[in-house]
């Protein structure tokens, strides 16, 4: 059986005499942002570590009862996460945010389609807004909706024709293997029976090897032949 993550809340004194509160996960989880193994999250909340009068103290006392609170929820989403129950927190978290973290990773028209995205969206959604309806309704509103840099475009216009031009490459390069398929399977057969003339044949150290030897100048006819009055 599966042991849950407890989440426990601890104090740290620090040298200015302070202190700060941190959430202790055992066993350690894996931050679901990150994908990083996680033992201690640090809340940035800090007390008085020896308050002077009751304003310092009721201050620590509201602070630990939100760090109190912000334990708890932490507890529920390893257990929702854990266990397969719907997490409504990260529900409300904010996936554009998370989406365009996603697009700097990935090429130019990731981009693209995030800022088309935010457009279709009015710049708010989160990640229980994303469902297959939305989905679905992102998808037709790219077959209509306009290019970026050249608005008498239409974005599928775009996709289509980059979608031709790849098959079109992919079409000529399967051709080129049918034409050639001989001579691949002969240059996969030599390359691995004879390694040290195959790599010769690639640096052009072959040439040296088998250079034709130079042949002498002709000799001279020392009688000229007669048939019929022609020299032969």
């Amino acid at each position: 059986m599966d042991i849950c993550t407890k989440v426990t809340l601890r104090q740290r004194l620090l040298p200015s005499g302070k202190i700060t509160l941190y959430l202790d996960y055992y066993p350690v989880i894996r931050n679901p942002k990150t994908n990083r193994s996680q033992r201690h999250e640090y809340m940035g909340i800090y007390l008085y570590g020896n308050p002077t009068n009751q304003v310092q103290r009721n201050f620590n006392k509201t602070m630990l009862e939100k760090a109190e609170l912000i334990r708890c929820r932490r507890q529920e989403q390893v257990i929702n996460r854990q266990f397969g129950f719907i997490d409504h927190t990260q529900q409300r978290e904010d996936f554009l945010a998370y989406f365009e973290g996603v697009c700097k990773k990935r090429y130019e028209k990731w981009k693209i389609v995030f800022i088309h995205f935010c457009k279709f969206t009015g710049g708010k959604c989160t990640f229980g807004d994303v469902t297959v309806d939305l989905c679905t309704r992102f998808r037709e509103y790219l077959l209509t909706a306009k290019q970026l840099k050249h608005t008498e475009k239409t974005v599928s216009r775009s996709a289509s024709d980059t979608r031709r031009d790849y098959e079109n490459r992919i079409g000529k390069l399967d051709r080129w293997y049918e034409d050639n398929a001989e001579a691949i399977v002969f240059g996969e057969f030599y390359r691995e029976n004879f390694p040290k003339q195959y790599r010769d044949w690639q640096t052009g150290g072959w040439q040296q090897d088998i250079a034709l030897p130079r042949l002498p100048p002709p000799r001279p006819l020392q009688t000229p032949l007669f048939s019929g009055g022609i020299i032969l």
